[in-house]
């Protein structure tokens, strides 16, 4: 029982590592588009990393968290002068 807790775990693990992965893809404040079932696509900018998911306010203003690997990166109808994207580098040890 206690190997099956062990693998469990690590698949877990493997899983959020991955999600991590695809987060780092993305920048906050980036605008992303994304198609659910039963819904048209849906386009909004990047608001928060959660967990497992990303916060997306899309262009009606409703909030969706959506898996990373779901999102695709969309050109911004505006083109602003000051950067409103924040993102995370990996570090180099």
């Amino acid at each position: 029982m206690e190997l099956n807790h062990r693998v469990v775990a690590r698949l877990k693990f493997l899983q959020q590592m991955k999600a991590h992965a695809h987060m780092l893809d993305f920048c906050v404040g980036q605008r992303v588009s994304f198609h659910p079932h039963g819904y048209p696509v849906l386009t909004g900018v990047i608001t928060k990393y959660n967990r497992k998911t990303v916060s997306v306010m899309v262009d009606g203003g409703q909030q969706w968290n959506v898996s990373p690997n779901l999102l695709s990166k969309t050109e911004s109808p505006l083109t602003p002068e000051v950067p409103t994207t924040l993102c995370f580098e990996p570090s180099e040890n």
